[in-house]
């Protein structure tokens, strides 16, 4: 299968913009399908340091910028970016004067090489379309002794009510004439110990270590079970939110149908999160001169030096 076209590509991106601007405003525990737990993880293993300048990518409604601003204090700079406008608005009203929120994608930033101390990618790389264009961007981005810290739903630990509820889902959207991303449906990759590792390894980082946050619970119908589910999964927020009554039912009736088979298992769910983080030790292949050298811009060179002003392009 080639790569989407720049009209799908759009497509996707406005629907995967539809189902963070629908999480933007969950309270604290829960923002843009992050838990806080997950977020203070992520700062912690990346090591944030004072003075230190960092990028926060997908970073939603400004939980992991806020950890990260604490971590670096008035001397370091923050750069938080998301692709949900809604998103970015929440985040600003909580962020502190060194931190600077830009709309922005995962797998086109615009800083130089060798920019960042710390780099967190606070949105799930399980949605992204290519999880590892993401992670070489993030990396380019980082100085050579810089942190990359990430996280992704871990496969190993799903359910069998939500597996089952995946392979529903997918069967449904067989039905409609949508046309959604397979990382949208359930765990294409990148999504355990030895697939994070490889694909950290492969962009130039060493020292991986890896944490999990778990958290979980059982719903109490299909329809409390389906709400839970269009938190997890854009498929689901997308395809289900859009139907009318009666396919609504019709889908709840599938899932209870579905839970029927499973006894004590069924309804029961996990938010199964993988962390991970790692040093850069070297530039990967090709990696070497920066993408952003067009007009305005000079060359990427290592930046070793912490400075008051903050990291922009020049």
């Amino acid at each position: 299968m080639g790569s989407p076209s720049s009209r799908e590509t759009a497509g996707y991106d406005r629907a995967l913009t539809g189902f963070l601007h629908s999480l933007a405003d969950h309270d604290d525990q829960w923002e843009g399908g992050l838990h806080r737990e997950v977020a203070t993880r992520l700062v912690g293993l990346a090591g944030a340091d004072d003075g230190e300048a960092c990028l926060d990518l997908g970073g939603s409604a400004g939980t992991v910028v806020s950890a990260l601003s604490s971590a670096v204090g008035p001397a370091g700079w923050v750069v938080t970016t998301d692709i949900s406008e809604p998103a970015i608005e929440v985040a600003h009203s909580r962020a502190p004067g060194h931190t600077h929120l830009m709309k922005m994608t995962g797998d086109d930033v615009i800083f130089r090489d060798h920019t960042f101390d710390v780099v967190v990618l606070s949105r799930s790389i399980t949605h992204e379309p290519d999880p590892h264009a993401v992670i070489a961007e993030a990396t380019r981005a980082l100085k050579l002794g810089g942190r990359l810290a990430l996280f992704c739903r871990r496969r190993g630990l799903a359910t069998p009510a939500e597996q089952a509820f995946l392979d529903l889902l997918a069967v449904f959207v067989q039905h409609h004439p949508v046309n959604l991303p397979h990382q949208y449906l359930g765990y294409p990759g990148l999504a355990d110990r030895a697939e994070v590792g490889g694909a950290l390894m492969a962009a130039g980082l060493d020292r991986i270590s890896f944490g999990d946050v778990v958290t979980g619970g059982r719903a109490d119908d299909a329809p409390a079970w389906n709400r839970e589910m269009m938190r997890c999964w854009p498929a689901a927020a997308i395809l289900l939110r859009g139907l009318g009554a009666g396919k609504r039912l019709q889908f709840e009736g599938q899932v209870e149908r579905a839970m029927a088979t499973l006894g004590d298992e069924a309804f029961r769910y996990h938010h199964p999160y993988l962390l991970a983080t790692g040093s850069k030790v070297r530039d990967a292949p090709g990696a070497g001169v920066s993408r952003r050298d067009g007009a305005g811009r000079q060359d990427a060179s290592p930046a070793t030096e912490r400075s008051a002003s903050p990291p922009w392009p020049g």
